[in-house]
């Protein structure tokens, strides 16, 4: 008899329809017979029972949930938008992140305070400006220099975050737009290839 494995097992409904963990959705009779005959079982395990002792689609879904395991085809349209949503919003972050890597935390928190300073000293070179003078002197450079260095990393960070926020708020238009509960919604939102594209890059 086969040992249980959660990532390559097969369940049936009492309708006879059968569920792949594998394939993460009903496989067709080839597909079970192939995995029965692998199995060494001498028939395909019943779907999990629900709370009510029942072999149901409901219990099916509550072992895949107690076993970490994907939804798949039995995602509703609110499960799989939500999951959708989390991938665009973490590949969100990653396409960002390397813009902030090479920084410590401490130099990050005086951004703010470096393009304020900085547009005020190009605007008047008397302003305090006591960060972006203090760096300066440090590294050896004019104030000016540094200003306008600062000024030009701002609009190049603004270029970029501009494009992926765009582009997230994109992907969120296209999910708000899909409303019909059917299980053609379901794989429209789960097949949305999530791919973030930066400025002057194909």
């Amino acid at each position: 008899m086969s040992d249980f494995n959660k990532n390559d097992w097969c369940w049936q409904l009492p309708d006879g329809r059968v569920w792949g963990t594998k394939a993460a959705a009903f496989v067709d009779e080839a597909g079970a017979a192939a995995w029965l005959a692998a199995s060494g079982l001498a028939a395909i395990p019943p779907s999990p029972a629900d709370e009510a002792g029942e072999w149901t689609e409901t219990g099916l879904r509550m072992a895949l949930a107690f076993y970490g395991l994907p939804l798949g085809e039995l995602m509703s349209l609110a499960e799989a938008k939500a999951a959708k949503l989390a991938e665009v919003i973490a590949a969100c972050d990653a396409a960002l992140e390397p813009l902030a890597s090479s920084y410590s935390a401490m130099e990050r928190s005086t951004w703010d305070q470096q393009v304020s300073e900085a547009g005020a000293y190009l605007s008047d070179a008397g302003a305090s400006a006591p960060l972006l003078r203090a760096i300066a002197e440090a590294r050896g450079i004019e104030v000016a220099d540094l200003a306008k260095r600062v000024m030009g990393n701002k609009s190049a960070l603004e270029l970029i975050s501009g494009a992926v926020l765009g582009q997230k708020q994109g992907y969120e238009d296209v999910l708000a737009a899909i409303t019909d509960e059917t299980p053609d919604a379901v794989s429209r939102v789960s097949e949305i290839a999530v791919s973030y594209r930066l400025p002057g890059l194909a």
